[in-house]
């Protein structure tokens, strides 16, 4: 039943993403969009690894395979959000 509540919460906050990504892209540029949602994505992310007890930096992150992923990422995050303010 958690596991329920927590997929149906997801879903529901992904809609709302959805809904502020799309309302922001209207009015900026896509690089705007991306940056400010990173911003306010990465404390978020720090804090759920620092009450994890887990590091952020560290040195495996420069490992060529995690760079080309985050660079995979970067450029799935560009066309996901380009595709919100185009449709």
């Amino acid at each position: 039943m958690r596991g329920i509540a927590l997929m149906v919460a997801a879903m529901a906050l992904f809609g709302i993403e959805d809904m502020f990504l799309k309302w922001a892209a209207a009015d900026l540029p896509i690089g705007q969009v991306v940056f400010v949602s990173g911003a306010f994505g990465a404390p978020v992310f720090a804090l759920m690894a620092w009450r994890a007890g887990a590091r952020i930096l560290t040195r495996a992150a420069l490992h060529p395979a995690v760079l080309a992923r985050n660079a995979g990422e970067m450029i799935g995050t560009f066309a996901y959000i380009t595709a919100l303010a185009t449709v």
